[in-house]
C-alpha cells in the first residue's frame, strides 16, 4: 500500500508541475485579455495545480509517519512552506485576475507574475522532494 501511495504522490506531483506549466503558457498566450482563455486557465489552475497539489500534500503528509521520516526534515518543512506561499499567491494574485478577465476587464501584471511565482515554487518543491538535500 505504501508503494501505491508513493506512486500516487509522484504522479500528482507531475500533474501539478504540468498544471503550473499550463497556467504559465496560457497567461503568456493572452489569458489576461481573452475571456475564453481566462476561463480555460481558471480550470487548469483550479484542478491541475491547486486541487492536485493539495491532494499531493495530504498524501505526502500521510506518508511521513508510515515511512518513519522525521517531520522536522528541512526539505519537508521547506516544501510545506512553499505550498503555503503557492496558496497565498493563488488567492491574492492569480484568482482575482482570472475573475476580472472573465468579468470583462483586462488583467494587470499580477497574473503573469503570480503564475511565474507558482511555477518557480513548484519547481523548487519538486526538486526538494526529489533530492532531499538536508
Amino acid at each position: 500500500m505504501l508503494t501505491g501511495l508513493h506512486h500516487l504522490h509522484q504522479s500528482l506531483a507531475y500533474l501539478v508541475f504540468l498544471g503550473a506549466l499550463g497556467t504559465t503558457a496560457l497567461a503568456v498566450a493572452g489569458a489576461g485579455k481573452k475571456a475564453g482563455l481566462a476561463k480555460l486557465m481558471g480550470y487548469v489552475h483550479r484542478f491541475g495545480l491547486l486541487m492536485a497539489g493539495r491532494l499531493a500534500v495530504v498524501i505526502g503528509i500521510g506518508m511521513v509517519p508510515a515511512t518513519s521520516t522525521p517531520i522536522l526534515q528541512g526539505w519537508l518543512l521547506s516544501g510545506l512552506v512553499g505550498w503555503v506561499v503557492i496558496e497565498i499567491v493563488a488567492k491574492r494574485m492569480v484568482k482575482p485576475e482570472i475573475e476580472a478577465v472573465q468579468g470583462g476587464d483586462m488583467a494587470t501584471g499580477q497574473l503573469i507574475g503570480g503564475v511565474v511565482i507558482e511555477l518557480l515554487l513548484v519547481a523548487v518543491i519538486f526538486g526538494l522532494m526529489s533530492a532531499r538535500p538536508f
